[in-house]
C-alpha cells in the first residue's frame, strides 16, 4: 500500500474508465530517458490537479452543509423567542406586554436573517450547476 492512496471499500468497489494520460505513450519525447521523464511529469501533473478537484468538492459538500445549519440555527432561535414570550408569570400588564414586544422583536430580527441569507445563498445551487471553464 503506497502512503497517501486511499484505500476504502468505497473506492476500491468503483469501476473507472481509464483517464487518457495513463494509456498516452512518448507524449512529447524526444528519446527514451525523456520520454519517461515527460510521462511521470504529467502523472504526477494530473495526480495533484485531481487531488485539488476532490478537495474543492469537499469543500463545496461542506459549505453547503454549514449553510444548511446556519439557516436551521436561526429558525431555532426565531421560535425560541417567540416561546419566551409566552413563559414568563409573575409580571405586571406593562412589564407582559414590554417582553411580549421585545421577544417577538427577536423573532423577528432572527427570521429576517434567516430570509435574507437563505436570499443570497439562492444562487449557490444554479452556480454549483454551470459548467466547469476548465475543459475536461
Amino acid at each position: 500500500m503506497r502512503p497517501g492512496c486511499d484505500q476504502s471499500e468505497d473506492v476500491m468497489k468503483r469501476n473507472h474508465t481509464l483517464s487518457w494520460i495513463w494509456k498516452a505513450h512518448g507524449v512529447g519525447a524526444i528519446g527514451d530517458n525523456n520520454e519517461s521523464i515527460l510521462s511521470e511529469a504529467l502523472h504526477i501533473k494530473w495526480c495533484k490537479l485531481r487531488a485539488h478537484t476532490s478537495q474543492w468538492a469537499k469543500e463545496v459538500e461542506l459549505l453547503q452543509e454549514e449553510m444548511r445549519r446556519v439557516t436551521e440555527f436561526l429558525s431555532w432561535n426565531a421560535a425560541w423567542w417567540e416561546e419566551q414570550a409566552v413563559h414568563r408569570t409573575g409580571l405586571t400588564t406593562a412589564e407582559w406586554e414590554g417582553m411580549q414586544g421585545y421577544a417577538r422583536c427577536q423573532a423577528a430580527m432572527w427570521r429576517a436573517m434567516r430570509d435574507r441569507f437563505l436570499a443570497l445563498w439562492s444562487v449557490v445551487p444554479v452556480l454549483l450547476q454551470l459548467p466547469s471553464p476548465v475543459a475536461p
